[in-house]
């Protein structure tokens, strides 16, 4: 959904030609013959989520929270996605003050949270609803139009309790200047910076970005320094979220296939966020960005 006008035609050529790739009779199972019906079917509608599906084919095998979740997102129901049920009980487990970066309490709610395939599958979706919302804002349409108070004529916000979630209103310190949220907006903002460079102040609800980011880093890289820090040599497997991941994290959500291209493609989209003072691009964005891309390919094709 992004705009490719500065790429040259190779690069262009190049996105067409795995936009277009086949992934009919990939096996995406041969690593995970230890797992349940329950948790196959969910790393089934991750995919799917991905790929494209038809709602009506989920399995009843998966649960009723996950094939709800999944239906609302495959429907364009990204606001609802992320108020439901799995996105209370995720936020719920979120405390904190203005004194932490909101990335680094996302990423560790992210691993005190997934304790299986299944919640792993749950909080990716959250994330990739969070993803869409954000680009849905800022580039494909369409646009939330506020309603009227049914009490009064207060106009209500049609992303209340979306951006930011409850559990991030103590960063939302209203000033008394005309825009009320100058102040998270900027925080928000002040957090998606990469290598110096500060992102768009135009952009809306660059919150759902940061919680899109925040999850599929702490999915996909779980043992890696994430974009707020400046980038590290390629031995550096140090993480910003723990020191000490557990290894049951790790062992769950290295059966995720989907989050390696979900991740890539919101590196991409941060990346466009930036306000570039150079030609070149950010070298920790484009870091991650390959990493993942690359480990998709090891994922999607055989050579």
């Amino acid at each position: 959904t992004m705009n490719d006008g500065d790429n040259d035609g190779s690069d262009s050529d190049s996105d067409v030609a795995f936009a277009s790739m086949d992934f009919v009779g990939v096996n995406f199972d041969d690593e995970n013959v230890d797992l349940s019906e329950n948790e196959l079917e969910a790393l089934a509608n991750e995919l799917f989520v991905l790929f494209g599906q038809d709602d009506n084919e989920t399995n009843d095998e998966c649960s009723e929270v996950m094939q709800g979740l999944y239906k609302l997102i495959s429907c364009g129901k990204y606001r609802e996605a992320l108020k439901s049920p799995v996105a209370q009980d995720f936020f719920s487990g979120i405390h904190g003050d203005d004194s932490t970066p909101m990335a680094q309490l996302i990423q560790r709610r992210v691993v005190s949270f997934v304790e299986t395939v299944n919640q792993g599958v749950e909080v990716e979706l959250l994330a990739v609803a969070a993803f869409n919302l954000f680009l849905q804002l800022n580039y494909t349409g369409p646009s939330f139009e506020k309603s009227a108070s049914p009490t009064d004529d207060t106009p209500l916000d049609p992303l209340a309790n979306v951006n930011p979630h409850p559990c991030f209103q103590a960063f939302c310190t209203v000033a008394t200047e005309p825009k009320q949220h100058d102040k998270f907006h900027n925080k928000v903002l002040s957090e998606l910076a990469v290598d110096g460079e500060w992102p768009c102040q135009v952009c809306q609800a660059p919150y759902l970005l940061l919680l899109a980011r925040s999850i599929f880093h702490a999915l996909a890289r779980p043992q890696r320094q994430d974009w707020m820090h400046a980038a590290a040599s390629s031995d550096d497997t140090s993480s910003s979220v723990s020191q000490s991941v557990p290894p049951v994290f790790v062992d769950v959500v290295s059966k995720l296939k989907a989050i390696y291209l979900w991740n890539a493609r919101a590196a991409v989209a941060h990346e466009r966020l930036l306000v570039q003072t150079r030609d070149a691009c950010s070298v920790t964005l484009w870091d991650e960005t390959k990493e993942s891309f690359q480990t998709a390919l090891s994922l999607y094709c055989e050579d």
